[in-house]
């Protein structure tokens, strides 16, 4: 688990759960866990229980972070 700080990290972890931050709302809500799907167009893709899939824009993330497996299950993401 650690920091998400370049384009190629999100590629890399693939599979992983992750959380985001956004530096500004979006759908209504800045944070958001789930499963990174890797790199589309430029924008990250997650997929989260309750929003279904979301791309993220690179420059709208203001932190983000791999979580560990067991973190996921306890979230019931």
């Amino acid at each position: 688990d650690g920091p998400l700080v370049k384009p190629a990290l999100y590629e890399g972890s693939a599979g992983q759960g992750a959380k985001v931050q956004l530096s500004a709302p979006k759908a209504g809500r800045r944070k958001f866990q789930g499963v990174l799907k890797g790199l589309k167009d430029g924008q990250v893709v997650l997929e989260t229980a309750d929003a279904g899939l979301v791309e993220l824009k690179l420059d709208e993330i203001e932190r983000a972070r791999l979580v560990p497996d067991y973190e996921m299950e306890l979230s019931g993401s």
